[in-house]
C-alpha cells in the first residue's frame, strides 16, 4: 500500500507551536490529544469542523500525554520542567480546567511515560529515575535509578504477564537512552 500524498485532515493551531507528544483515544477513535513544549494541551475531534474540543494551559513545558487505557474520560499530561511543582497531572476530558490529581513531586520533571493496558504507568524522570505506578491504587510499585537520562519508555504491548509460582507476575517495558535500550521487568502481586 502506498502512502497518501495529501493529508486527509489538517489541524492548524499555531505555526510557532512545537508539538511534543500526541495520543489517540482507544475508546473514542475520533479523539486525539496533543501537548506542546509551550505548555498547551489540546484535544482534537477529527469528526468535528470545530476541531479543538478542549484546551488547557496548565504547565510550562509539556513532555508527554497519554489517554487512559481503562477510562475513556481520563488523560495524563507530563511536564519535564524541574521547577513545576507536580510533574504529572490527571485530567477528566469533560472538565479540563482543573486536574483531578497531581503527582510525581520531587522528580525534577517527567521526560517520558507509557500507560499499559493493565493500568500501570511507567515514567522516566530528569533525575534519572524509572518509576512504575499501579494507577488503580495510585501506589508506586517500583522505583529504580538509571545511570543515564532515559528519553523514551514503552510497555511491551504484545506479551501477557509471565506468571511465577511465588504469587507474582512480571511485565516488561523498554527505555531508551543515548545509543542504548534498557529492558526492565517489574513483579506484580497476583490478585486472587
Amino acid at each position: 500500500m502506498s502512502a497518501p500524498s495529501v493529508p486527509t485532515y489538517q489541524h492548524i493551531s499555531s505555526p510557532s507551536l512545537t508539538i511534543s507528544s500526541l495520543s489517540w483515544s482507544k475508546f473514542l477513535p475520533n479523539l486525539i490529544v496533543y501537548t506542546s513544549s509551550g505548555g498547551t494541551t489540546s484535544i482534537v475531534d477529527l469528526s468535528s469542523k470545530a476541531s479543538t474540543v478542549s484546551r488547557c494551559e496548565c504547565m510550562r513545558r509539556c513532555s508527554s500525554v497519554e489517554f487512559s487505557p481503562v477510562n475513556e474520560n481520563v488523560l495524563l499530561v507530563a511536564c519535564d520542567d524541574a521547577f513545576e511543582s507536580s510533574s504529572l497531572m490527571e485530567f477528566d476530558l469533560r472538565k479540563m480546567e482543573e486536574p483531578l490529581m497531581k503527582f510525581c513531586e520531587h522528580s525534577e520533571g517527567v521526560i517520558a511515560m507509557s500507560w499499559s493496558r493493565w493500568n500501570d504507568l511507567v515514567v522516566t524522570t530528569n533525575n534519572h529515575k524509572v518509576i512504575v505506578w499501579d494507577m488503580y491504587e495510585r501506589l508506586v510499585i517500583s522505583e529504580k535509578n538509571s545511570q543515564s537520562r532515559l528519553f523514551d519508555v514503552q510497555w511491551n504491548k504484545t506479551s501477557e504477564d509471565t506468571f511465577f509460582s511465588e504469587g507474582t507476575s512480571a511485565r516488561s517495558f523498554v527505555a531508551a537512552s543515548d545509543g542504548q535500550l534498557h529492558l526492565y521487568e517489574v513483579d506484580f502481586p497476583l490478585i486472587t
